[in-house]
């Protein structure tokens, strides 16, 4: 709305200017000195012309003015959208997982989502996600895969035991151990992705389950 109050001004400010320099040509002079505010104006027609572009020059100003403080409101509004609604993500991701927590670490207990591939969060609740516990994916048959991230450590006994959809789960370089029968009974087809030489990679082979890179 100030925008286009202040065009208006503007126009109406150049068509005074066409008024006065037409009436000026036809009679050589101009009997009104005082502008629409009550103000006197320039005698000359030169300094009538130089007033008003001094003052369309102000306009011009107060608009790219209030041009870029609407950028800067439109900027913060689309920033604090996208960040409510990776906030809104999060919280819904975490919703599917049950967990306890210790200190400043989380092991993941349960899974109660029904999605076919799985990411579990590195962070919940602002505190690292450091183990799979115990029976996590027990007799999961709906996950098709799983992703769990760089700072988990351990995953527990029978963690993905019947998992018979599972066909690929990515482990970190950071698993140091993986309990017995973690993945018992799983898919004959299971891929381990972990990086090679680690600890997941060495688990893996000497249970003759094929891994990748």
């Amino acid at each position: 709305m100030k925008i286009k109050k202040l065009l208006c001004v503007l126009l109406a400010l150049l068509l005074s200017v066409c008024a006065s320099c037409a009436f000026i040509g036809e009679e050589g002079s101009t009997t009104d000195n005082s502008d629409q505010n009550g103000t006197d104006a320039p005698a000359t027609d030169a300094e009538r012309l130089a007033y008003y572009e001094n003052l369309v020059t102000s306009l011009q100003a107060e608009i790219l003015a209030i041009k870029a403080e609407l950028h800067a409101t439109k900027t913060e509004y689309e920033n604090r959208i996208e960040e409510m609604e990776s906030e809104k993500n999060d919280t819904a991701q975490q919703a599917e997982f049950t967990y306890t927590v210790s200190g400043n670490s989380v092991t993941v207990t349960a899974y109660n989502g029904k999605s076919v591939s799985v990411q579990i969060p590195a962070l919940i609740d602002g505190k690292a996600v450091t183990a799979i516990g115990d029976k996590t994916f027990l007799n999961n048959t709906t996950v098709q895969s799983v992703v769990i991230p760089e700072g988990v450590k351990t995953v527990g006994w029978f963690a993905f035991s019947g998992c018979v959809s599972l066909g690929a789960v990515s482990l970190p370089s950071s698993v140091e151990s993986i309990s017995y029968g973690a993945f018992e009974n799983c898919n004959r087809a299971l891929t381990v992705f972990c990086p090679a030489g680690s600890y997941a990679e060495s688990y893996a082979r000497s249970y003759g389950i094929a891994t990748a890179n």
